[in-house]
């Protein structure tokens, strides 16, 4: 894969509307200005990582001014959740933001925190670019895919009930609302960023009527994008295709669950969570980057932590603000430092710290 390509980074389409066809007006900032963007450091090693963004766009002179958001100690009942009402109106606010890994707090009485986000916020596409990269050697050579998994419904709807003792029910929903929206945004996202094929990743050969459904708003969407290849792939044969051969998918689009399964086995091919980016697209133009990794309490305030993740993350969030040189100087010494091999965190086979491999990706900015 040509290193060019990689540090052209992507185009993430906005949606400002209701409507399934996403908005293809940038975000738009006047020279000189300052942007306001809402950071979520999150736990563990979240504040860490965070300080190692802000340390490296101040470094680069990137003009964001964070307003962070931190995980209550109590559920806010307007919420359900730890996360407080005051913290997803910044979002709002801003339609802009970060967030650093987040433990949902064992107990009873609340939902998962970045559920609540999603739920709340409708981020309904989560968009995860895997692209092995330049120096760092994995079993694969050359992966180059995307996969835009839908945020909202699906096994993950957190419908369950026990039926009678020893009987658990959990139900599936799919929505043609959802499922056309997310198609609509997987196609519009090839064509910005010049991709060839959409796969849509299904069970609908057993789950008839959920996928099946699926399927059906793919298709319906597929046929406005005569220029981008449809193709339809059981998840299961999928996993074994991207195992034996990942080049054979450019960009992957499934349900919520199918989702998150596929993009952790895609972040697999380049060497972890540690060096993925994420980003997960709202209605209203809403866009908040995150890091998908754990927040790994037992390295928390110990700088051990690998911010590239969430660094990448960052990256797409600037690419986004139309911050393109910003997002590319970053980009560049990012990789730069890892191919370089000298500042290496552990979890990439070497002995640097925190606090070394953000001062060297500064270092090359």
């Amino acid at each position: 894969m040509a290193l060019r390509r990689l540090l052209q980074g992507s185009v993430l389409p906005r949606v400002t509307g209701r409507s399934f066809a996403p908005a293809v007006a940038p975000f738009s900032t006047e020279a000189g200005e300052t942007v306001r963007a809402t950071l979520f450091p999150g736990d563990g090693i979240g504040p860490e990582i965070a300080e190692s963004v802000k340390q490296v766009f101040n470094v680069a002179g990137v003009p964001i001014e964070w307003e962070e958001h931190y995980v209550g100690t109590e559920v806010d009942p307007r919420t359900e959740s730890f996360l407080t009402w005051e913290s997803l109106e910044s979002v709002r606010k801003n339609k802009v933001g970060l967030k650093g890994p987040m433990a949902t707090p064992i107990g009873k009485g609340h939902r998962s925190l970045n559920l609540t986000l999603r739920k709340e916020l409708g981020l309904y596409a989560n968009v995860r670019p895997c692209n092995s990269l330049p120096g760092y050697k994995t079993r694969y050579d050359d992966v180059n895919l995307v996969t835009i998994r839908e945020n909202t419904e699906g096994e993950y709807s957190g419908l369950e009930h026990q039926v009678v003792r020893g009987v658990v029910e959990s139900l599936k929903i799919i929505t043609r609302q959802a499922s056309l929206r997310v198609a609509e945004y997987a196609f519009h996202y090839a064509k910005a960023n010049g991709r060839e094929r959409v796969s849509a990743i299904h069970k609908a050969n057993i789950m008839r009527k959920t996928d099946g459904l699926f399927l059906k708003c793919c298709r319906e969407v597929a046929e406005k994008y005569p220029e981008i290849q449809y193709e339809e792939v059981i998840i299961d044969n999928c996993c074994m295709t991207l195992v034996k051969n990942p080049g054979l998918f450019d960009v992957l689009v499934m349900p919520n669950l199918y989702g998150d399964i596929i993009s952790d086995l895609c972040a697999g091919l380049i060497g972890g969570l540690g060096l993925t980016p994420s980003c997960n697209i709202g209605e209203g133009g809403i866009c908040l980057a995150e890091a998908v990794h754990g927040s790994a309490p037992d390295i928390a305030g110990k700088n051990l932590a690998n911010p590239t993740a969430l660094m990448l993350s960052a990256v797409m969030m600037l690419r986004h603000l139309q911050f393109n040189d910003k997002a590319d100087r970053i980009h560049k010494a990012i990789l730069q430092t890892i191919a370089d091999g000298k500042y290496r965190t552990a979890d990439l086979g070497g002995k640097a710290s925190t606090s070394e491999f953000t001062n060297a990706v500064c270092d090359y900015i």
